[in-house]
């Protein structure tokens, strides 16, 4: 036996070690118990919720009654002879956007041959081909342009026609001749069908609220037309698209972007749509005004179909238009729904330009921070809440302010969450959840079938049967596509994943968890149409209807409170509900009104 010197350093080398492995057995107790799962509740206010369609005259979901009110604006047709002519600039409008005579407002000497809009140029409408009336007040002379079997009801102001499945346009002629100020308005077009519930008083489709009746929440991002860029007010490129932070890109101009208060479409005009409202009726020539629906529009269909609504506040929005706009809601949306607001759409998508709008933004404030533009989007989302929240102080359970990161970069996701450059200089804003109540992420999957038609070529092969059940396995659980992997994971396996990891960073900061956009995925670019049936047919078969339900219980069973459903409609269209507003026969269709009928119950408790 040795010594016991000689024993010692044997003792202190053992010790040591033993040392080692608690001090590191505690640090990795510590990351363990930092990181544990946490247990989410279930939302007792399960809903699920539609992204409504694409607004305009192309929409296959017309959201009103008098097709007037979605039209396009108004231009008038230049006279023969008049080289300088605008077809805005000289519009003489009363304050209400109708036209009081074709005579120049600037120079009476001149006059446009007609005035015109365009109302329709859908060709899926449910109701094409079906008839259609419009009446008028005032004197002058009405055409329906696109539609030869228009005929004018003897000496009335009425006129009868069946919607064309092309083009539609009214003409209007010989406005106030007698110069007595009985110029043409309150134009109505509608569907013959519905004249009584407009005489009612009625706005809205009824074939829309149909349509919308099992959603519970209502996003309104593409009606506030969140993903379009602003237009060059004069300059060098007046009337062009621009989303710039100086006006340097209108040259000379001004970049008129929606968020300004006083420049917001309103509902006293005769048209509904932004784009089909001057900024100032008094001078056309300043161009259209941005930004979708008029917020009292908005709020007025939320109210009817029952739904929470869910606003994209504009990228560039100042403080005064977010505290009118939360005032307006506040005291107009039933008390009993809950409202939900987020900043813009996907700012750190690159393929919208409100990311480059942030970029430049951050870029000011933290010169070469390489996250800058989603933590301008945090710093943003932080300020409207926060001027929200003082709107709503007393009434905050109404109230859902939500931050949205990247669903597709975990990564990221905490950079956006605690914005570390802003609480850098404003540690007394904590994080930029200070006044966020739910984390805002996607439910999407695609099992990157769209990203490689030469695999599903190789499937269709095998025969229809064979690719479809291949397909569903790659959508719901991958493995049959390898490129599909890693950072590519796309499958419904994953979107689930997803679901509980954000929801573990949501319960740890004390927020909730909502799905803005989900559903399938399938945005084939190619033209191979082979490819683009076998997506749609992927869409139409009866599986899909379980893929969807698993899909809204994953989310729910995470501890997600509301998932909107990503909105479309369409006849053979991949990312298509249903293939009309009237006809909802579709897997994906069937499993919304299912799972919506059955609420938080539907999936049953919890694992």
């Amino acid at each position: 036996m040795k010594p016991a010197a000689s024993r010692r350093p044997a003792r202190l080398v053992l010790l040591a070690a033993l040392g080692v492995l608690v001090l590191g057995g505690a640090w990795r107790l510590r990351r363990w118990y930092k990181n544990r799962p946490l247990p989410v509740p279930l939302a007792a206010d399960f809903r699920l919720g539609y992204n409504l369609d694409f607004p305009g005259d192309w929409t296959n979901l017309p959201p009103f009654i008098d097709q007037f009110k979605n039209a396009r604006a108004l231009y008038g047709a230049c006279p023969e002879g008049d080289a300088d002519c605008d077809q805005t600039a000289h519009l003489d409008l009363d304050e209400h956007g109708w036209v009081r005579s074709l005579r120049y407002r600037d120079d009476p000497e001149h006059a446009y041959a007609f005035v015109e809009l365009i109302f329709n140029t859908s060709k899926q409408r449910s109701d094409i081909g079906k008839p259609f009336i419009v009446t008028w007040e005032g004197d002058g002379e009405v055409e329906v342009y696109g539609a030869p079997d228009a005929t004018r009801d003897g000496q009335a102001r009425r006129i009868s026609f069946h919607l064309p499945s092309d083009t539609a346009i009214l003409r209007l002629r010989k406005i106030d001749p007698g110069h007595r100020g009985d110029y043409l308005r309150n134009v109505r077009i509608f569907r013959a069908d519905q004249e009584q519930a407009l005489q009612a008083g009625q706005l809205f489709n009824p074939e829309l609220l149909a349509y919308l009746a099992p959603f519970k929440s209502l996003r309104f991002m593409d009606w506030m037309q969140s993903n379009t860029p602003g237009r060059c007010n004069g300059g060098e490129h007046d009337g062009e698209a621009c989303y710039a932070v100086s006006n340097e890109s209108c040259e000379g101009g001004r970049c008129v972007m929606p968020g300004k208060w006083q420049e917001r479409a309103t509902a006293d005009q005769a048209i509904l749509f932004s784009s089909g409202q001057f900024l100032d009726n008094k001078e056309p020539g300043r161009g259209p005004k941005v930004g979708g629906y008029p917020l009292e529009v908005m709020v007025e269909l939320a109210n009817q179909a029952h739904a929470s609504p869910h606003f994209n506040i504009p990228a560039d929005y100042d403080d005064a238009y977010v505290q009118k706009f939360a005032e307006y809601v506040r005291e107009h949306l039933a008390p009993e729904l809950p409202v939900a607001v987020e900043y813009s759409n996907e700012v750190w998508n690159w393929s919208f330009p409100q990311a480059n709008y942030a970029k430049e933004r951050a870029a000011q404030l933290w010169p070469g921070e390489g996250t800058g533009w989603v933590q301008y989007a945090a710093l943003r989302t932080h300020n409207l809440c926060r001027i929200f929240h003082q709107a709503f102080s007393g009434q905050e359970q109404r109230l859902r302010c939500l931050i949205s990161p990247q669903t597709g970069w975990r990564g990221l996701a905490e950079e956006v969450l605690d914005c570390p450059a802003w609480i850098q200089a404003h540690p007394e804003d904590e994080s930029c959840t200070k006044y966020v109540d739910a984390i805002n992420i996607t439910g999407y999957f695609s099992g990157c079938l769209q990203d490689h038609p030469e695999v599903i070529t190789s499937w269709l092969a095998e025969g229809k049967e064979a690719a479809l059940s291949k397909g569903f396995t790659q959508l719901e659980h991958g493995g049959l596509i390898p490129q599909c992997d890693g950072e590519k994971i796309d499958n419904l396996d994953y979107t689930i994943d997803n679901y509980r990891y954000f929801a573990q960073l949501a319960v740890r900061r004390g927020l909730g968890l909502e799905v803005y956009e989900g559903g399938t995925h399938f945005e084939y670019p190619g033209d191979n149409a082979e490819v683009k049936q076998f997506l749609v047919d992927l869409t139409r078969d009866p599986r899909m209807h379980d893929a969807y339900l698993r899909n809204f219980d994953g989310f729910r069973r995470a501890g997600g409170r509301t998932f909107n459903v990503w909105g479309w409609i369409a006849p053979n269209d991949p990312w298509a509900n249903a293939p009309s507003l009237v006809d909802l026969d579709h897997p994906k269709y069937h499993a919304i009104r299912e799972f919506a009928a059955g609420g938080a119950a539907a999936a049953g408790p919890p694992h």
